[in-house]
């Protein structure tokens, strides 16, 4: 992982076997172009044919002053170093990797169908109640800590008794607010929504009567929860 330009890279191995995760969340970062996640290394265990591939799961690109999300993508397969890996050992070894339609055409029909990434289906949040999704499209990824950073932000004014508006207090239509496509309506379950922007189920250091009293304290222990 490259530290050195993007901090906060994860990876994870093993979840399952026949995958590796690699997750970062960088609200300070400034980087504007190329950004090295990692280097997956394979080791070779036996002779034959394997498609190696991979999935952008969640990759938020923001303005930055950190006011806007100018595109979120979601489930999109990647293009660069996906093909099949053509293996032989012992003896002469021979290694190549191969185009996904050179080999396919080489492929009993039978052998031919595999996913080339995730299809992004409608939700209903307050049906799938994922624990995690801020953001309300059903899966737990990158872009919730990305909106509870926001929502740490938008909270800064009350917090600070700057007003007495908490935005957690209408926690759909900040949500829906965020949301650069269709956005999502957890008016349903507003509460529950509202319960993933704090993990640590603190709660804010005010006497009865003042404002704030018994409200969650959203902090970056939170995100850390979260990541």
């Amino acid at each position: 992982a490259d530290a050195g330009t993007y901090s906060g890279i994860l990876a994870g191995l093993d979840d399952p076997a026949t995958e590796v995760n690699l997750v970062a969340t960088d609200a300070a970062s400034t980087v504007e172009n190329e950004v090295s996640v990692g280097v997956v290394t394979l080791g070779v265990v036996g002779s034959g044919v394997t498609l190696v591939g991979g999935t952008i799961m969640n990759l938020l690109v923001r303005t930055k002053d950190y006011s806007t999300v100018n595109e979120e993508i979601k489930f999109v397969p990647i293009v660069a170093g996906e093909g099949f890996v053509s293996l032989s050992i012992p003896g002469g070894r021979s290694r190549r990797m191969r185009s996904v339609e050179e080999l396919l055409s080489e492929l009993e029909p039978s052998t031919r169908l595999f996913s080339r990434g995730r299809k992004v289906q409608a939700c209903d949040p307050c049906s799938s109640l994922v624990w995690g999704d801020l953001s309300g499209d059903c899966n737990y990824l990158t872009n919730d800590v990305e909106y509870l950073e926001r929502l740490l932000i938008a909270r800064d004014d009350f917090f600070r008794d700057v007003t007495n508006v908490d935005p957690l207090d209408n926690v759909a239509a900040w949500v829906a607010d965020q949301s650069n496509e269709e956005p999502p309506d957890v008016s349903r379950c507003a509460d529950f929504v509202a319960v993933q922007a704090n993990p640590t189920r603190d709660l804010m250091k005010r006497s009865a009567g003042e404002p704030g009293y018994l409200k969650a304290l959203t902090d970056v222990i939170d995100t850390q929860h979260l990541k």
